[in-house]
């Protein structure tokens, strides 16, 4: 549920006070800030949400405290008002303040007459936050009822005590100390007093310091025996848990011992020496314990180190020069001398209870020893000899000689497991292992308890008790928050846990930024970008959100969704046609704030405003313009013509290409193809269509008349020419011509060719001939002079005429009479012949005369030229 959290804090998420007292300022610092919501909820669900967002519901430790947040809260005229952490769970039970328990009520908290459990189940409680005279006091109240809730957010956290548990105060935090640490802030640990070195030894401590849980280790030089506990600790109170030892001399010590005691077979003597263990070796620490020997019986090796161990503890290891010069000291003198804990393994010389190797510096051989004779693996000592004396020499085991032995004060259980138990004189101690204490060692240190992390918690296991050393606890975190510091923490030996308590801190997720072009406003319960947060993004004017508005940060520090795009708006993309487009895009192409201004190309203009900008609704400012293609002046098609025409822009606009062409019979007058170019005017002018010329007819034909109509152009597709001849003459050819689409006479120009008459062209012997031809030979106007010979007369017309209906006028006169001896020839019988031929070809003649007059009563002269070879008419072309 998201619910709206008003801040009744600074940035600094502190309160601070001003107060004048005099002419200074004192600032006041709360350590904590309190914090509401507007929004109702019932008690438990305020709770709920005061826990989620903050620390809890506001808990009000005092009346100064109570004054305080009502100034800070707003005025409401009437219930609901706002729930406080004051609660209890029956009618008997005390009003209980959560989170501490206290039950503080203030003399004056309760308005008049509450609480009054009305409804026998009011278990909340209010605060009235109003003008009037309740402002400021409690009423009790169902808890199920919706009131605003009031919360507070705490400044303690794991950090703020180092050793101590933090509490919350009004005015600041205060620090409730572990035992063992001092300061405000409970950071300093307690001291104990120096220690001064020993006398014959030297002590070295634990952290180089004197302050809690610090372990001081005494220890003595070589020749020096410790007397009382070698570790002291720094206790809590800044004591040490012990008085400080002393060094002593084995001299000194020899005098201390007690209880010697001797029996005809075993003879005792107590006494503490130097034992030098070998992770102890260097450090001179050392162990009591008694010496016991006995000479009688002598015993083989074997049996010797088995009688040591049945009665004592071992047959006695010699350690060193020192040990050995005691021991010869302290012995009687024996001449079968003593066995010792040492023996030949694997070819080393080993001490037998710790199977360890004897160093070279360790060893204290009699000169010449030890040799290489077989079966020679024990060692014998010389006690007081006169040579050789507290040497050693290597012999057969099975030999009888002395037996020594050692026995120790500490047994198993002298200590717990968690001690080495050190020998003293004729008692022992026990070490503690790092970590424990006690008597016997048997209690482990205890570290600070620790408490959950804020929002956190933890479970631990605790192997020597709640809190010990070796105690381990693992921490976690609640949904929402991640572990700061190491998980784990680990009970330390000197008290100390290993590593501070981690801290849950709440999940982060990455910083956002806002969107370019848009705002964003962010809900912050825990922290900046953390567990919870909720950003919410607004797009500026002009810009469309993409993606979703809003995004939470998860658990897993993950932001729900990606914070969405502020895309600005788009207007309708511009693609002038026939013109260019200049534009600014600060947003993106024809977007919110785009400017474009739009040119024509060249043979456009124009139309409608030059700049337009795309406002914040995705709408241009101005109509967007256009461009027009320039117009030509219009044209049409020429007479007689058509005109087809390609507008890709626009009829007779710039670009259009117009084609004329001709109707049959005419001719184009001009360039078929013109163009109208980008300054709107023609690159041509139009052409037209002008009849195709015939050639040209001068003239009628000669000895005729001719008469044209012309309905376009004189002499040119469609001219009319009728043709007649003069009286007299013939018309040879078509009467009438027509001029075709082709530019020709439909036929051949007629001629007027004059009327022939019959040829004259065989006459009689006696009869002459002279003919004059003016139109051609024997045609209209030919006129025959005829005479006859001498003895013949006329007979008939002597001048023939050819009239112009093609007939002489008269018919062909003969002369009559005979010529002198053309008797003769008619009678000769050759001639004969002659005479039936040519009167047969006469008779031929006449009938095809007659033949040719009959078809066009006309006679042409087979040489009779045609007018088109008299005369070439003249023809005259316009163009």
């Amino acid at each position: 549920m998201d619910r709206q959290r008003v801040f009744v804090c600074h940035s600094m998420m502190k309160w601070t006070f001003i107060v004048f007292l005099g002419s200074s300022l004192a600032v006041i610092t709360l350590s904590w800030t309190y914090h509401y919501s507007n929004e109702t909820m019932n008690w438990t669900e305020a709770r709920r949400w005061c826990q989620t967002y903050y620390t809890d519901m506001v808990v009000i430790q005092s009346q100064i405290e109570n004054d305080y947040l009502v100034s800070k809260l707003p005025n409401r005229d009437k219930s609901p008002y706002y729930w406080i952490g004051i609660t209890k769970n029956h009618m008997n039970e005390n009003w209980t303040w959560i989170g501490n328990n206290s039950t503080w009520v203030g003399e004056q908290s309760w308005a008049k007459n509450e609480p009054n459990n009305k409804h026998s189940t009011e278990f909340c409680v209010e605060i009235y936050v109003n003008g009037n005279q309740n402002r400021g006091k409690w009423n009790d109240d169902k808890c199920s009822l919706p009131k605003s809730p009031v919360c507070y957010k705490a400044q303690c956290n794991a950090t703020s005590c180092g050793r101590g548990r933090c509490q919350d105060i009004m005015e600041n935090i205060t620090c409730h100390c572990e035992p063992g640490f001092k300061g405000d802030r409970c950071q300093t640990a307690m001291e104990c007093p120096p220690l001064s070195q020993p006398d014959n030894g030297y002590l070295s401590c634990s952290g180089g310091n004197l302050t809690i849980n610090s372990t001081c280790r005494f220890k003595c030089y070589p020749g020096f025996l410790i007397i009382g506990p070698p570790d002291v600790t720094c206790g809590v109170t800044g004591d040490w848990s012990g008085p400080r030892p002393v060094c002593t001399s084995y001299k000194q010590a020899l005098f201390a011992v007690v209880g010697c005691g001797r029996s005809s077979a075993l003879c005792c003597i107590c006494f503490c020496w130097m034992k030098h263990k070998k992770n102890l070796s260097s450090g001179g620490a050392a162990l009591a314990w008694t010496y016991n020997y006995s000479t009688i019986p002598s015993r083989r090796w074997p049996e010797a180190r088995q009688w040591c161990m049945q009665h004592f503890t071992d047959m006695v290891p010699i350690r060193n020069q020192e040990e050995s010069d005691f021991i010869n000291n302290l012995l009687p003198f024996n001449p079968r001398n003593y066995w010792i804990g040492i023996v030949k393994k694997d070819g080393k010389w080993i001490w037998q209870e710790t199977s360890e190797k004897v160093p070279k510096k360790a060893q204290n051989w009699a000169p010449e020893e030890p040799d290489n004779i077989a079966d020679q693996d024990c060692v014998e000592m010389y006690v007081k000899r006169e040579k050789d004396t507290a040497k050693w020499n290597n012999e057969n085991c099975h030999k009888k000689k002395g037996t020594v032995c050692y026995t120790t004060s500490c047994r198993p259980d002298s200590c717990s497991a968690n001690a080495d138990c050190v020998e003293t004189i004729g008692n022992y101690t026990c070490q503690c292992h790092p970590g424990f204490l006690g008597s016997r060692c048997e209690e482990a240190i205890t570290c600070k308890p620790l408490l959950d992390p804020e929002l956190g918690s933890h479970n631990c296991s605790h192997p020597y008790g709640s809190n010990r050393f070796n105690s381990s606890c693992s921490f976690h975190c609640g949904l929402g928050f991640q572990l700061v510091g190491v998980p784990q923490l680990l009970c330390q030996a000197s008290g100390r846990w290993n590593h501070p308590v981690p801290q849950c801190q709440v999940v982060q997720c990455n910083s956002l930024k806002a969107p370019p072009n848009a705002s964003m406003q962010c809900q912050d319960p825990r922290g900046v970008y953390s567990y919870g947060s909720i950003c919410s993004v607004q797009c500026e004017e002009g810009f469309d959100l993409i993606g979703t508005n809003m995004t939470q940060c998860s658990s897993q520090g993950n932001w729900s969704h990606a914070l969405p795009v502020c895309q600005a708006k788009r207007c309708k993309p511009i693609n002038p046609p026939y013109g260019s487009l200049n534009c600014s895009d600060p947003n993106g192409s024809f977007s919110f704030g785009s400017r474009c201004t739009t040119t024509c190309d060249d043979g456009f203009l124009l139309n409608g405003t030059a700049s337009t900008e795309c406002t914040s609704l995705g709408m241009w400012s101005a109509d967007i313009p256009n461009c027009l293609a320039k117009r030509c002046p219009t044209v049409n098609s020429s007479s007689h013509g058509s005109l087809v025409c390609i507008d890709p822009h626009g009829e007779f606009s710039f670009g259009t290409w117009c084609t004329s062409t001709c109707e049959e019979g005419f001719l184009l007058n001009g360039t078929a193809d013109i163009e109208c170019t980008s300054l709107g005017t023609w690159n041509r002018e139009m052409p037209n269509c002008l009849a195709q010329p015939c050639p040209l007819l001068a003239s009628a034909p000669q000895h005729g008349r001719m008469n044209c109509s012309h309905p376009y152009t004189p002499f040119s597709y469609g001219s009319h020419c009728d043709f007649d001849c003069d009286e007299g003459f013939w018309l040879k050819g078509t009467q009438t011509v027509t001029c075709n689409n082709s530019g020709h006479w439909s036929q051949e120009l007629p001629t007027c060719q004059p009327v022939q008459c019959e040829s004259i062209r065989a006459l009689s012997s006696s009869l002459s001939m002279n003919c004059s031809h003016p139109l051609g030979n024997f045609s209209f106007g030919s006129q025959c002079l005829f005479t006859c010979d001498e003895g013949f007369s006329p007979n008939g017309t002597d001048v023939l005429l050819c009239s112009s209906t093609g007939f002489w006028n008269a018919s062909l006169p003969t002369c009559t009479g005979m010529p002198v001896g053309w008797t003769a020839i008619l009678l000769s019988t050759g001639l004969r012949a002659v005479y039936v031929v040519v009167l047969l070809i006469l008779i031929a003649l006449a009938v095809a005369v007659i033949m040719r007059f009959k078809k066009g009563n006309t006679v042409t002269e087979p040489h009779a030229p045609a007018w088109g070879d008299k005369e070439t008419p003249a023809f005259d072309f316009k163009t």
